[in-house]
């Protein structure tokens, strides 16, 4: 029969959130429990530490409610099989550290630029790039252009001075010179939609990120600065694959949608 979803979503977190190991012995354990099924899910859950157990439990609880349609060699295959698919995942992810600042020769750590080229030059779909600040990174502009021409749909999210309550001095699209980017959709963050202190304080749009293809993720301290690509000390992490890049594409629209930020004229 096919598993109801409750039940499947149980499982997949538990394959995704506990050992290899662990989720194994839960399989053959299922598989062997033909005899006593009660004494060997007892036996399961004390094996399993609390974590462990607290997802199992879920799907015990689930597993339970098909009154018994699902026999135990079933729900052992469903586990291997979700398990064979979140092992299959996170072989295909990656992350990787990115350092700009004082260099230590035994570690090769890559450049914040060097991965923000990469990152955008490699793009085929979709960039959505996040920054508070913006100015004199002409090779990163001349990127955009080139992934603009290519037909990749180019998105900026910048903080605005019009829209900072006076926290900043400049435009970050200026900063760019996006005005003369043709193709290129920028969003900012309306102040009547920031939070407020009870001092009456707003909020800032603070985040430095680039999500390409909703595939890749660069998560950064660097702003799109010449000081951050060339003086600083920043560090970034970038991932690739995994449910990372999804998941801020997805909140990205899902703002977007809300009308949380408001695309603007350049």
């Amino acid at each position: 029969m096919n598993l109801p979803t409750p039940l499947l979503d149980a499982i997949a977190e538990f394959a995704a959130d506990v050992s290899s190991d662990a989720v194994m012995t839960v399989v053959v354990q299922l598989r062997q429990s033909s005899s006593n099924l009660e004494q060997a899910l007892l036996q399961i859950q004390q094996r399993l530490h609390s974590t462990a157990r607290t997802r199992f439990q879920r799907i015990l609880e689930e597993w339970r409610n098909c009154a018994g349609r699902v026999p135990p060699g079933e729900l052992a295959a469903s586990v291997e099989g979700a398990l064979h698919q979140a092992t299959r995942l996170r072989d295909e992810s990656s992350v990787e550290l990115v350092w700009s600042g004082p260099a230590t020769p035994r570690l090769g750590f890559r450049s914040t630029e060097q991965v923000l080229l990469e990152l955008i030059s490699g793009a085929r779909r979709s960039l959505f790039i996040v920054t508070f600040a913006a100015y004199k990174v002409d090779a990163l502009v001349q990127a955009i252009q080139a992934a603009v021409t290519r037909g990749v749909k180019v998105s900026f999210l910048l903080e605005s001075r019009e829209e900072s309550d006076g926290k900043v001095d400049f435009d970050a699209a200026d900063g760019l010179a996006l005005s003369r980017v043709g193709g290129i959709t920028t969003y900012v963050w309306p102040l009547a939609k920031r939070p407020k202190s009870i001092q009456g304080l707003h909020g800032s749009l603070h985040a430095k990120f680039v999500v390409a293809d909703e595939e890749v993720l660069f998560v950064s301290s660097a702003n799109l600065t010449d000081y951050a690509m060339n003086l600083n000390i920043e560090l970034g992490t970038l991932m690739r694959g995994g449910d990372a890049p999804r998941q801020v594409a997805a909140n990205l629209a899902a703002l977007l949608r809300d009308g949380v930020f408001r695309a603007v004229n350049l």
